[in-house]
Order: structure tokens, then sequence, then C-alpha cells
């Protein structure tokens, strides 16, 4: 059996890839990774997660990556749907 935070971590990563693949109606991406913490693009802030230093989400996604990142194991489809939600969200405005 997998320890429970080496799970969590792998569950992290997961949400991070899936969201990084969600584009907006311009066509951006919805995670990007940065190098310089100057090179942040305007409206996205950092990933709250040790893990993801040097990935930041635009503003309006962080508080579901939060969620996401607090709950338990085996609530990744939960995390995913929330995430997916704020996605469609945001290519309708």
């Amino acid at each position: 059996m997998i320890p429970r935070i080496i799970q969590k971590a792998i569950e992290n990563k997961k949400l991070i890839e899936a969201a990084k693949t969600i584009r907006d109606a311009d066509g951006e991406s919805l995670v990007r990774t940065v190098t310089n913490p100057k090179d942040i693009p305007r409206g996205y802030e950092p990933v709250p997660s040790a893990q993801f230093i040097g990935y930041v989400a635009r503003s309006d996604l962080i508080p579901a990556l939060k969620f996401a990142f607090d709950e338990g194991p085996g609530d990744l489809m939960k995390a995913l749907g929330t995430v997916s939600q704020v996605a469609k969200r945001m290519t309708v405005i």
C-alpha cells in the first residue's frame, strides 16, 4: 500500500498536469511554469503548494486548487470537477 502522503503528492501532480491542459477563451493556459517571480503574468498567482514552486495559475483558479490540495487522497475527482467548473465559467466570461 502506498503511504498517504505519497498518494496525495501523486494526485496533486495529476491535478496540476490536467489543469495545465485547460485553456481560457483566448487560448491561454490556466496553469503555467515561471522561472523568475518577475515574469508572473498579470492575473496569475503562485500555486498554493510547496510541491509546485515555480507554477502559477489564474487568480480565479487558486481557491479551487487550494481546496484540491487540502483534500485527502481519493478526493481527486471532486477536485478535478471543481477545477473543471471554474474553467468552464472562465470560457463563458
